[in-house]
């Protein structure tokens, strides 16, 4: 039976490149980074493009003349073999659409991560990332939110830093922008002994900036990746009484708890982690999880 031969060989190659594809595309949702997934999705679009002229062809071989269906019948020479791949098409047809809902996703996916990352990186190149914003402009002052009792705790640096402006300056003359982006720029480059002059120099410079919220924030995480916790919460602490509003107070109020809860200072990280939710209830999803993922594991109730 030569036809059935023919669909034998064409059914066959058509469903070993669909098995491939979705094979590639269960390996490209699970384990393809972002960045690489853009030349996967086009190659498995061009295989789907492929896979669908093959199909084509399937078609017009079952399906004769003006539209007419090859009639199965042991005497058109076709039999049984036919009347499976006819049906068999069928479920080839089905799975290339659901394999070209699965790349659509991925593409969706994919545009939506360029995006992120492309707004994250803006961010950063301005030094200044908005993590959520307040509506109520009283200072939280750590004290008041703390067991009034002798357990008080009393935030003292462990390395006497201060914000005192060290001797030598460190920032380069010009405006308090390039300034701020200098000291951040240290700090994207681990120098994280520079960055901490250079935001000190800065907070002593620009006391009443906008930016400077922002400084102690960044201040404090130099200390805080260094396990400095005593200097990282002072800085924290006073970034969110500098700017209770700004741009970086829940950021501050966040990395505040997280920093009293490495000192074991639990109460004191559960009243920062209660002020967060209560005065930032949409702040950053990211941010809002974080605290409740360190609330939870500083036993707060």
């Amino acid at each position: 039976m030569p036809g059935a031969s023919r669909l034998e060989v064409m059914g066959n190659e058509v469903m070993k490149k669909l098995s491939a594809i979705a094979i590639a595309t269960v390996l490209v949702v699970l384990a393809v980074p972002a960045q690489a997934q853009s030349g996967d999705v086009q190659d498995l679009s061009r295989e789907l493009d492929r896979l669908r002229n093959d199909l084509v062809d399937l078609q017009r071989f079952i399906y004769a003349g003006e539209g007419e269906v090859l009639t199965i019948t042991p005497s058109t020479g076709v039999g049984e073999d036919a009347a499976q791949f006819q049906l068999g098409l069928q479920h080839l047809e089905e799975r290339v659409r659901l394999l070209t809902g699965q790349i659509e996703e991925l593409q969706h996916q994919q545009r939506q991560m360029n995006a992120r990352l492309d707004s994250i990186e803006a961010q950063i190149a301005s030094g200044a990332m908005v993590m959520g914003a307040g509506t109520d402009s009283d200072i939280f002052l750590l004290d008041e939110t703390m067991a009034a009792d002798d357990g008080a705790v009393e935030i003292v640096p462990d390395s006497g830093t201060s914000t005192e402006l060290a001797s030598g300056a460190i920032l380069p003359p010009g405006p308090e922008m390039d300034q701020y982006n200098f000291a951040f720029s240290l700090l994207r480059k681990a120098d994280y002994g520079g960055a901490e002059m250079a935001f000190n120099e800065f907070i002593t410079l620009h006391p009443e900036s906008e930016l400077t919220g922002n400084a102690y924030y960044w201040l404090g995480s130099t200390h805080f990746v260094r396990d400095q916790f005593r200097d990282a919460a002072v800085a924290f602490l006073k970034g969110y009484q500098q700017g209770p509003t700004g741009p970086k107070a829940a950021d501050n109020l966040l990395k505040l708890g997280v920093t009293l809860s490495r000192l074991e200072k639990f109460d004191e990280a559960c009243a920062t982690f209660t002020e967060l939710e209560n005065k930032f209830p949409e702040a950053a999803l990211t941010l809002l999880d974080e605290a409740s993922d360190e609330s939870a594991a500083a036993g707060c109730s």
